[in-house]
C-alpha cells in the first residue's frame, strides 16, 4: 500500500496532463465567477426596474394639485437644506473652525441631495408632460423637453 504525501497539491507540475488539469480548473473557476457576476448584474437590474416602475406608478396616480404640492415641498426642502448648511458653514468660518473636512462633508450632503433631486425630477416633471398612462412607456422616452 502506498500513501500520497500531504504536500502533493503544492508540488511542481511535472507532466502535460497535470498542466492541462490545472488550466481546466482555472478556466472553470473563471467561468463560474463570470456566471455569478452576470447573475448578480441581472438581479440588480431587475430590482432597479422594479423600483423604477413603483416610482412611476405612484407619480402617475398623482393629481395636478398633488404634483404641484410635491414640487413645492421638494423646492422647499432643497432650499432649507442649502440654507441650513450655508448658515452652519458661516458659523464655523466665523469661529475659525471651518476646514476642508467640514466643507467636504457639506459638499457631499449637497451632492447627495442633488443626485436624489435629479433622479426624482425626471419623473415629476416629465411623466405628466408625456401624457403616459403606462409606466413601461417611460423607457421609450429618454429625454424630457
Amino acid at each position: 500500500m502506498r500513501t500520497v504525501p500531504s504536500d502533493f497539491l503544492e508540488q511542481d507540475v511535472k507532466t502535460e496532463t497535470q498542466a492541462a488539469r490545472l488550466e481546466r480548473e482555472a478556466q472553470a473557476r473563471l467561468e463560474k465567477a463570470r456566471a455569478e457576476a452576470s447573475l448578480a448584474k441581472k438581479k440588480a437590474g431587475s430590482k432597479a426596474r422594479k423600483a423604477d416602475n413603483w416610482i412611476v406608478q405612484h407619480l402617475a396616480s398623482l393629481s395636478e394639485g398633488a404634483s404641484s404640492a410635491l414640487v413645492l415641498a421638494n423646492i422647499t426642502a432643497v432650499v432649507g437644506i442649502s440654507g441650513f448648511l450655508g448658515f452652519k458653514a458661516y458659523r464655523l468660518f466665523d469661529a475659525g473652525r471651518l476646514n476642508w473636512q467640514t466643507a467636504g462633508l457639506g459638499v457631499g450632503v449637497l451632492g447627495t441631495v442633488g443626485l436624489v433631486e435629479g433622479v426624482f425630477a425626471r419623473y415629476v416633471f416629465c411623466f405628466p408632460r408625456w401624457g403616459l398612462s403606462d409606466p413601461s412607456a417611460l423607457r421609450s422616452k429618454p429625454t424630457c423637453h
